[in-house]
C-alpha cells in the first residue's frame, strides 16, 4: 500500500494535452494527470478491482466514512469545501469546488466547518473473496449502504432510464461494479499507473467516432443523455448521476439522444508511461 498522503491532482494549465480527440464532436478539458501521491509512491491497483462511484453531500464538519477493502479514492469537491487531515498531524489541506483530491484511504476527509461539502468520491475497493462474488459479477449493494437502483430506475434528478438490451446484464445507476455493461471484469493494467481526468462536452446530436480504449476508462454522466454501443451490437443508454463503465479493447461510439450538451466526466487508468487511452478508428465497423 502507498504512504497515507493525499495529492492535489493538476491544473489544466500543467497538464499534457492527450492526443486522439474527437474532433468537432466533443471538446475535452483535461482536468487531471497524475502518476504519484504526494510523498511519491506510485499509483497501484490489482488486476481486478471493485469500482464504487457516489456523490457524498456532507454537513459541517461531516467525516467521510473509508469503506473495508479501500485501495485507492479520488474526489471532485461539487460545492463547498472539504478538508484532508495529514495523518501524522500538521495543517490540513482545504479543498475548493473544482477541485481534486487522491489518497490510498488513509488520510481523513470532512467537509469544512460551517460550510458543508458535496463530493463526488470514485474508489477502489478490494474484492472479497472469489466465493462471495465471481469475476465479472456486478454487485448489488454498495458496501454498507442500501441497495443500488437497477438500470430501469430513473436516475437522480434525470429522466427515465431506457432498459439495457437483452444482451447485456443490468447495471447499478451510482453505486458498486466489478465489470463493465457487457459483464467482463474491471481490469487495470500491471505495475505503476497513470489517472488521467478529462471533461468530455458532447454537442448536441453529435455522435463520436469509433473508437476504442486499451486500457480501462470510467465516465460518470453529469448533464445529458447518452447511448453507447460497440462494434458487436451492444448498447447502453446512461443519463445524469450514472456511470459507464467501458469495454476495453472494443470499437464502439457515444451518441448524444438529447436536445443540449452532453458533459461527462471520464476517468483513465493508463501504465505510468502512456498519456491517452483513445484510439479512433477512420471508418465505421
Amino acid at each position: 500500500m502507498h504512504l497515507a498522503q493525499a495529492a492535489l491532482l493538476q491544473p489544466p494549465a500543467l497538464i499534457q494535452a492527450a492526443p486522439g480527440q474527437m474532433g468537432a464532436a466533443a471538446a475535452i478539458t483535461p482536468l487531471a494527470n497524475v502518476d504519484a501521491l504526494s510523498d511519491g509512491s506510485r499509483v497501484r491497483l490489482p488486476a481486478h478491482p471493485m469500482v464504487q462511484v457516489s456523490t457524498l453531500r456532507l454537513a459541517p464538519g461531516e467525516r467521510v466514512v473509508a469503506p473495508e477493502r479501500l485501495l485507492l479514492r479520488q474526489a471532485l469537491v461539487q460545492q463547498g469545501q472539504l478538508m484532508i487531515e495529514p495523518r501524522g498531524g500538521g495543517r490540513p489541506q482545504r479543498l475548493e469546488a473544482g477541485q481534486w483530491a487522491l489518497d490510498d484511504g488513509r488520510q481523513t476527509w470532512s467537509a469544512a466547518d460551517g460550510v458543508g461539502a458535496q463530493v463526488l468520491v470514485v474508489q477502489h475497493l478490494r474484492r472479497p473473496d472469489r466465493s462471495a462474488l465471481a469475476p465479472g459479477a456486478q454487485a448489488s449493494v454498495a458496501p454498507g449502504g442500501p441497495p443500488v437502483r437497477d438500470s430501469r430506475a430513473s436516475a437522480p434528478g434525470g429522466p427515465p432510464v431506457l432498459a439495457a438490451s437483452a444482451q447485456t446484464p443490468p447495471r447499478p445507476a451510482e453505486g458498486l461494479f466489478t465489470s463493465d455493461y457487457v459483464g467482463e471484469p474491471i481490469t487495470m493494467p500491471d505495475g505503476p499507473l497513470r489517472l488521467l481526468v478529462n471533461r468530455y462536452v458532447i454537442r448536441e446530436g453529435a455522435n463520436l467516432p469509433w473508437h476504442l480504449h486499451p486500457e480501462q476508462r470510467y465516465a460518470y454522466v453529469e448533464s445529458g443523455s447518452i447511448r453507447v454501443e460497440d462494434e458487436r451490437g451492444n448498447s447502453q443508454v446512461y443519463a445524469p448521476g450514472q456511470t459507464l463503465v467501458e469495454q476495453r479493447q472494443v470499437v464502439h461510439r457515444g451518441i448524444n439522444l438529447g436536445q443540449g450538451e452532453v458533459s461527462l466526466l471520464v476517468f483513465d487508468y493508463v501504465p505510468r508511461g502512456v498519456h491517452t487511452n483513445t484510439v479512433v478508428r477512420t471508418s465505421a465497423p
